[in-house]
C-alpha cells in the first residue's frame, strides 16, 4: 500500500463536510484508512500497521469500538500524532 493513497483518503475523511459524505468515504475506502506514521530513522512518513492506544483514547473511542469497526490497533505504538486523533473523531462521529 502506497503512502499517497492513504493520506489523500486520510485527508478526503478529515475534510469532508457533512456527515453522509464522511460515511461514505468511510464505507468506500475503509482499507485505505490507515494511520501515518514517521519511520524512526529518517522521520518519513509511512503507514503504520495500526492506531495507538493513546490516539485512539485522545478520539473518545475504544479498543472494542474500533475492532467492530474492523480498524487495526497497533499495541506497541505509543506515539500519538494529532493528525491520525482528527481521522478517528472523525469516524467516531460517522460510525
Amino acid at each position: 500500500m502506497k503512502i499517497e493513497e492513504v493520506m489523500t483518503t486520510d485527508e478526503k475523511l478529515a475534510k469532508s463536510s457533512n456527515e453522509s459524505e464522511a460515511k461514505e468515504i468511510f464505507s468506500n475506502n475503509r482499507k485505505l484508512i490507515r494511520p501515518v506514521v514517521l519511520s524512526p530513522g529518517s522521520a518519513k512518513p509511512k503507514v503504520g500497521t495500526g492506531w495507538s492506544e493513546g490516539e485512539i483514547r485522545s478520539a473518545g473511542l475504544t479498543r472494542k469500538q474500533l475492532r467492530k469497526l474492523h480498524l487495526r490497533i497497533d499495541k506497541f505504538r505509543r506515539t500519538v500524532h494529532q493528525d491520525n486523533v482528527e481521522i478517528l473523531k472523525k469516524i467516531r462521529l460517522i460510525k
